[in-house]
């Protein structure tokens, strides 16, 4: 994992490692959820950051998260060989960035780092959700899947942030398309070229 260093030695969450961290979570949950013909993938995220980390990518968010989503839209494009039934379950991908100094298993978040919080949808609000529909990768832990006994009250204490909140609709293009087998030079972005910006209230 590479990182800045700011003053003090301390570790400064770089874009890249931010967006590793949470396509890693994703392709997680298409390792573990998908079956059959479909693939499984969560469409909600919450994305827990130290707070010096948070401001100094704030007013970066809105494009970090369109390379999200062209990792994902490129991971999905991938596997929709082994998985042909790849329609998503929810109506658009839902990020939410929140400053946070400990991760919802009340560890500390290391600096550099985030903790991802994933759901299928955002039809819920986080603190309805049971502790059976949250998933959490602790991705400074190589992304290894960990599961909590979560409870709704975990959530009241972070920190919710309207302007950290990201709602982006999926791509019809690509769900209506055919895998790409020609070899002919194109536009491989497949990321929606606006991204919307919601508040959000719980």
């Amino acid at each position: 994992m590479v990182t800045a260093r700011r003053g003090g030695g301390r570790k400064r969450l770089t874009n890249q490692v931010l967006v590793d961290q949470v396509v890693a979570s994703f392709k997680e949950t298409i390792e573990r959820e998908s079956f059959n013909k479909r693939m499984m993938y969560d469409c909600s995220y919450l994305i827990l950051m130290r707070p010096e980390d948070y401001h100094h990518a704030e007013l970066r968010l809105a494009g970090i998260t369109e390379g999200i989503l062209d990792e994902f839209y490129s991971y999905i494009n991938e596997k929709k060989l082994q998985y042909p039934r790849y329609d998503p379950i929810g109506s658009f991908w839902d990020f939410q960035y929140c400053p946070a100094e400990k991760g919802i298993d009340n560890s500390d978040i290391e600096p550099g780092s985030v903790q991802v919080i994933s759901a299928p949808t955002s039809e819920k609000s986080w603190m309805e959700l049971s502790s059976e529909q949250i998933k959490v990768s602790v991705s400074s832990k190589h992304s290894k899947y960990s599961k909590y006994d979560l409870n709704p009250n975990t959530f009241a204490n972070i920190d919710i942030l309207s302007k950290g909140h990201f709602r982006v609709k999926f791509n019809k293009e690509l769900f209506a398309s055919e895998p790409n087998t020609t070899g002919g030079a194109a536009n491989n972005s497949v990321t929606p070229k606006k991204i919307s910006w919601l508040p959000y209230s719980l």
